[in-house]
């Protein structure tokens, strides 16, 4: 039986909350971010984002402004990420 990424069993599908994992299994963001707000605000826009890429499938090869158009949305959701 293996440990799934959470700690618990396989299988387990329960995630355990921040307060619920030791701080030296955490990813330390302060380099990143200054707060935990400001990083659940980039977290809401980026989810924000992710459904624009439904608009691009299936149309990429149509036009080099369509292919443009879908980089640069990529690099702007790179550059949150």
């Amino acid at each position: 039986m293996g440990a799934s990424p959470a700690g618990g069993a396989t299988g387990s599908k329960t995630i355990p909350t921040r307060d619920q994992v030791a701080v030296a299994d955490t990813w330390d963001l302060s380099s990143l971010y200054p707060s935990d707000d400001a990083w659940e605000k980039d977290l809401r826009r980026f989810e924000k984002m992710i459904p624009k890429y439904d608009a691009f499938r299936g149309h990429l090869a149509e036009s080099p402004s369509t292919l443009a158009a879908c980089l640069k949305h990529d690099e702007k959701v790179d550059r949150l990420a």
